[in-house]
């Protein structure tokens, strides 16, 4: 199992990482984590 910087974080943190209209940097990663599908 490969390890990346953030330790449990991986490509889908990329992946879900965008900026909202404010310009600010929104990560909706956690929410798709706590999804089993």
């Amino acid at each position: 199992m490969a390890k990346t910087k953030s330790g449990k974080k991986k490509v889908y943190v990329k992946a879900y990482k965008y900026k909202n209209s404010d310009g600010k940097i929104v990560q909706v990663d956690t929410h798709y984590r706590s999804t089993p599908n």
